[in-house]
């Protein structure tokens, strides 16, 4: 069957399927870093030392007040995560709650370069901050996607 035989080539509806395909995987991996959100802030949130052991800070005596502040970032993340879980299919509620993490991202790495300098485990503190990055630039990948649909909706 060649392009001018196909029904749906013709209406132009096979670039509207894929961009909906496009759309519904943006939307899943949003949900996924919601997820994902609910659980690092559960993590920072009930166990703020095994954070600190994660980031080579136990050697040193711990601090409630670091405790407290991983445990304000918990908070945070929590807070993201529901926010992107209950905007549900809307792309404008998941765009935001996904920026949202990324300008989170941007909290937590400033808050790593600060710790950097207080690890007693290096190779733990580089693995960790690894695994931030990561998580950091899935965010910045879907925030940019899902803000691709804005663009593409408006031409």
């Amino acid at each position: 069957m060649n392009i001018r035989e196909n029904p749906i080539m013709q209406t132009g509806q096979h670039y509207e399927n894929r961009s909906l395909a496009r759309r519904s995987a943006d939307t899943g991996f949003a949900h996924f870093l919601g997820l994902a959100s609910l659980a690092i802030g559960l993590t920072e949130l009930l166990a703020p030392r095994k954070v600190e052991r994660m980031l080579g800070l136990n050697g040193q005596q711990s601090s409630k007040d670091r405790q407290g502040a991983i445990r304000v970032l918990g908070v945070r993340e929590i807070g993201q995560g529901i926010s992107i879980l209950a905007g549900g299919l809307s792309l404008a509620s998941l765009r935001t709650g996904v920026w949202g993490r990324v300008l989170g991202d941007g909290l937590d790495t400033a808050l790593l370069a600060a710790a950097a300098k207080k690890t007693k485990d290096p190779a733990k503190f580089a693995i960790t901050s690894a695994m931030v990055m990561a998580i950091g630039a899935m965010d910045l990948y879907c925030a940019r996607n899902l803000s691709k649909d804005v663009k593409d909706s408006s031409r």
